[in-house]
């Protein structure tokens, strides 16, 4: 394999927020179970454009924001590799390769840590180019034929020469005509594709319409049930349940897509359990981008970590628990958030003026402690409670094959500690308990061959507790087109520490998650993971499977199983050790 092209475009951004929403507000829960899931995406491919030339092709991808990529090439079987960070597909797109002799097919696949990937294939070696456009959410990527690198372009058709220096729009058989002059800044958009996708060498870029203001409605309806194999451990509790979820987005963007706004609520009504029917506000941000810089505001979701079984030092957004055990369902976060871009990485600065409690299975919902954790009894060190100003700064880069991490964070703890007390019925619940702390954490990625490393490590000190060590790493390997086929086979490997042991309150203390991804790349993105955490002090484990595929352009059916074993009294997890379950849901996207 052969890395050619490595730059991250990071998720600038100064995020800022009035007032929070306090009937949104949930208590917090035990697990922090963090398996393998499929999980809502910060970013979305919008669509993808191909222009074959007379020396390759010319590939447009259109992004709804900046994002993360990493790209490398396979040379046994001529591929281009893209991974794109914290994204997924828009359902409506296509990824139709028009008919030439260079890029044989494009295929996609969706890939635990919200990561989607975009696999070129080749039909013989290539010289690869990628580039921005479009105010940084347009990725050119540029494939040409080594034999043809250096043939020049055939001209186009009743379309004089351009003189140099002079940008120009094509027209009908007449000369282009010279743009206004303006004291505005022209965007760096690249030229029609008529030849040499080489872009050094092109024409200037057309002028751009400034009046470019664009929108778009996007989002998903849910249906899903789900369906456990033993009796509950609670009598108000039940076998199973239907529910039904519905989250529309909203995308504005203006200022050839240097500024925008996106909305994005979130809604859930569940058949018994009145905790679990909830909504919440996702997103609600704008964006303002320049070069080296970027503004947001509002209420958004930012993701750190790279591990796949534990996110050990992810603290910005709160836990919705009642979504999904493993932790990867985040609530919005009023947030002010503001970065910056240079040649020594990318910095980011986080004012977060309003705290989340997270959610908690109610009375009747499963999934939950055994005694059930009661949201009115929270408590806070603070006296400012969830209107305490939190801070945090994270730092990253990428040199050559490393992606570097280096955050702190000093606020109210996303994890709760749970204390057992009276409500005032007089039953035995647990009161989560909210401290002050100061976590410095660093996570680390290396990239070697068909071999990803993966470390996160955290020291996390405050008043009420004592200060501790963390840390979970490993690997995935993963098989390229198997048996000849398109069909990737992914093996992943994590340890999981922490040096509380046993008085560890969250469940990944001495653990080892052992893990297999298989994407067969076909048109109907079919995919399953399947993953088996096994805990070494108390002997125990828990098993995880996930299979996805679509049908048609705007459905998709996603299936989900998890079950616990040889699950000890003492284990954290030996409240849900009797809530074995399946779930099938159905999604409809628009």
């Amino acid at each position: 394999m052969n890395r050619f092209y490595k730059r991250p475009e990071p998720d600038f951004g100064l995020f800022m927020s009035g007032r929070g929403m306090p009937g949104l507000n949930r208590s917090a829960g035990l697990f922090g179970l963090l398996l393998i899931s499929l999980s809502s995406q910060a970013a979305w491919l919008k669509s993808v454009e191909h222009n074959p030339t007379h020396h390759g092709s010319v590939f447009l991808l259109d992004f709804n924001e900046r994002v993360d990529y990493d790209a490398f090439t396979l040379d046994q079987s001529p591929r281009l590799v893209i991974d794109f960070n914290d994204t997924g597909l828009f359902e409506g797109a296509s990824l139709e390769v028009k008919e030439q002799s260079l890029v044989r097919d494009l295929r996609h696949g969706q890939h635990p840590g919200n990561i989607l990937r975009l696999v070129f294939d080749l039909n013989g070696p290539a010289e690869t180019e990628l580039s921005w456009a479009g105010g940084g959410k347009r990725l050119v990527v540029s494939l040409v034929d080594p034999e043809m690198s250096g043939v020049p372009s055939a001209p186009v058709e009743s379309v004089p020469p351009e003189p140099s220096g002079v940008p120009s729009v094509p027209v009908e058989p007449a000369p282009a005509p010279e743009p206004e002059v303006t004291d505005e800044p022209v965007l760096d958009v690249p030229p029609p594709f008529s030849g040499d996708p080489v872009f050094a060498e092109k024409s200037p870029p057309p002028v751009p319409d400034r009046s470019d203001l664009k929108h778009s409605w996007s989002g998903y309806f849910a249906l899903g049930g789900r369906w456990f194999f033993q009796s509950p451990a609670d009598a108000r509790q039940h076998d199973g349940n239907y529910s039904f979820a519905f989250e529309p987005e909203y995308y504005l963007s203006w200022a050839s897509g240097d500024q925008s706004l996106t909305i994005k609520p979130f809604i859930r009504a569940d058949e018994h359990d009145d905790e679990r029917t909830h909504w919440d506000l996702r997103e609600f941000i704008w964006i303002a981008a320049g070069e080296g810089w970027e503004i947001q505001a509002g209420v958004g979701k930012v993701f750190w970590g790279v591990t796949e079984a534990y996110h050990l030092v992810d603290v910005i957004n709160q836990t919705d628990l009642v979504e999904n055990i493993d932790g990867e369902q985040k609530l919005g976060q009023p947030m002010l958030k503001l970065s910056a871009e240079g040649g020594l990485g990318a910095l980011d600065l986080f004012i977060l003026p309003y705290f989340r409690e997270r959610t908690f299975p109610g009375e009747t919902g499963r999934l939950r402690t055994q005694p059930r954790v009661e949201e009115a009894l929270v408590r806070y060190e603070s006296d400012d409670e969830e209107r305490h100003l939190d801070f945090a700064l994270r730092w990253y880069h990428s040199i050559g094959d490393w992606d570097i991490g280096l955050a702190h964070f000093q606020g109210t703890s996303r994890d709760p500690r749970l204390l057992p007390g009276l409500n005032d019925r007089g039953e035995v619940v647990l009161i989560p308990v909210y401290d002050q702390i100061e976590q410095t954490s660093l996570d680390l990625q290396a990239t070697k061959g068909d071999w990803l490393w993966k470390l996160e490590t955290l020291h996390r000190s405050a008043e009420r507790v004592d200060d501790y060590w963390a840390a979970t790493g490993g690997f995935e390997y993963t098989l390229w087109g198997v048996f000849d086929s398109r069909t990737d086979l992914g093996f992943l490997l994590e340890y999981m520490w922490d040096e509380r042991e046993r008085d560890a309150p969250q469940p990944f203390q001495d653990d080892v998650f052992s893990g297999v991804r298989w994407v067969v790349n076909d048109v109907d993105s079919t995919e399953l993971l399947a993953g088996v955490i096994f805990d070494l002090d108390y002997g125990g484990g828990s098993l995880n499977i996930e299979a996805s595929r679509r049908f048609g352009q705007n459905w998709k059916a996603i299936f989900q199983a998890r079950s616990w074993f040889d699950t000890e009294l003492e284990d954290p997890l030996y409240s849900i050790s009797r809530d074995d379950y399946a779930e099938l849901s159905l999604y409809l996207y628009f």
